[in-house]
Order: structure tokens, then sequence, then C-alpha cells
């Protein structure tokens, strides 16, 4: 039936009829029905892909897992880049109201100045309370 050695599964001459025979022959060898033994060979297949279908599931689990974790910096980085852009989305919105501001004004409306901001006021109020007690340490 083929080479020696070689896997009677990957055999390419089968036949219905050879099937048959190979069915027969190990049923009664092993004194059993051959439709019993049929059924019970579905069943082990039936499971077998069951068990594999798994197997692949748990893998392609285990892959998308390592992936996120390779993907995410550690900690300290995250809440730097989160402090960072946290950053840029001020100065963008500094930026865009200084902007609106300006286009307001081109169009000969009244636009508040927007050149100060709370913590600029705050930081100018600090400097002005320091160089007025006779302290300048800027």
């Amino acid at each position: 039936m083929g080479r020696p050695g070689e896997y009677m599964a990957e055999w390419d001459g089968w036949t219905v009829s050879l099937v048959r025979e190979c069915i027969s022959a190990i049923a009664s060898a092993a004194k059993e029905d051959e439709e019993e033994l049929v059924e019970g060979a579905i069943e082990r297949a039936r499971l077998d892909i069951i068990s594999t279908r798994s197997a692949a599931e748990r893998v392609e689990q285990d892959l998308a897992r390592m992936s996120r974790e390779r993907l995410l910096p550690d900690e300290k980085t995250l809440e730097k880049v989160a402090r960072y852009e946290a950053h840029l989305s001020r100065l963008f919105h500094k930026a865009l109201h200084e902007l609106e501001a300006l286009q307001v004004r081109r169009a000969g409306g009244a636009a508040p100045w927007l050149g100060w901001t709370w913590t600029d006021w705050r930081g100018a109020r600090a400097r002005a309370f320091i160089q007025l007690r006779g302290r300048n340490f800027l």
C-alpha cells in the first residue's frame, strides 16, 4: 500500500471499497460491530476537532494578550505621555481662542483679549507681589 513507513491517512490510493474492507477487517479483529466502530471513529474525530479548535483559540488569545502587553509602555512613561498630551491640549485651545478673537477683531467686532490665562495672571500677580516687597527673586 505505498512506501514503507508512509502514514496510511496520507496515502492517495484509498477507494470506498478499500475503506469498507479495512473497516470490516478491523471490526472482525476487534470483535466489534462495524457500525459501532465507525460511530466510535467519527465521535473520536469530532472530539479531536473540538480539542484542536479550543487549543487554536487559546493560542490566538495568548498571542493577542502578548501583543497588547508589548504595545503599551510602562506606567511611568504613560503618565508622562498623558501629562504632555494635556499640556498640548491646553496650548492648542489657548491658540484657538486667540485665533478666534483675532478673526473677530479683524472683522471689526469687539473681542476680549485672551492673551492672559488664569495661570498667567497668578504668576504675574506673584511676581508683582515679590517685586513690591523689594525682593526681586526672579
